[in-house]
């Protein structure tokens, strides 16, 4: 993330994962289909870092 980025101070959401693996990204999508509002968390840009 770059200096300028600007990032909302709250976000109201039910779920948040941290990591965005495999298992991280599989969690998320199965919630999200499930109707969970979900926030997931990844310090990387792209999965080639």
């Amino acid at each position: 993330m770059t200096d300028s980025a600007v990032l909302p101070a709250t976000i109201q959401t039910r779920c948040c994962i941290v990591g965005g693996g495999p298992a991280g990204m599989m969690l998320g999508l199965l919630l999200a289909r499930a109707g969970v509002n979900v926030t997931l968390l990844e310090k990387h840009a792209d999965f080639f870092s």
